[in-house]
């Protein structure tokens, strides 16, 4: 199933990543799709993917980046306190959006690359390299 870029609506789990950090609310709650939108309004170059087939939408904020309203969690202090399930799935969320942000080019002709229709794929657009 392929990556959607930008959703419009989700009832997925919702995460926020930036650098090292997940992004939640104050109190320490999980974020709601609405937060997403939030950050991703503030942060224009800011990923924002979902996943359905995973059970997540996320957005990947630049390193550093922490807007008001929101805290900082180290990812790897909610890896030792989530259990195995969600810790999966902010693994496989956490991978996807460092992948999308940093594959933008055909590692065989330089060519800008566009998302696939119906695979977490991207697609040279002048080799047609998958």
């Amino acid at each position: 199933m392929a990556v959607k870029i930008c959703p419009e609506h989700s009832e997925e789990r919702c995460f926020a990543f930036a650098g090292r950090d997940l992004i939640v609310r104050p109190d320490g709650s999980p974020l709601a799709f609405s937060d997403l939108k939030k950050l991703k309004a503030l942060h224009e170059k800011a990923d924002f993917i979902e996943e359905k087939e995973f059970g997540y939408c996320a957005v990947g904020l630049p390193d550093g980046t922490l807007s008001d309203g929101f805290s900082a969690k180290p990812v790897r202090q909610v890896f030792a306190e989530a259990d195995e399930s969600l810790v999966l799935t902010l693994s496989r969320a956490r991978a996807i959006l460092t992948w999308h942000a940093e594959t933008k080019f055909c590692p065989k002709c330089g060519t800008l690359m566009s998302d696939h229709e119906s695979l977490t794929a991207k697609v040279c657009t002048g080799c047609n390299k998958l």
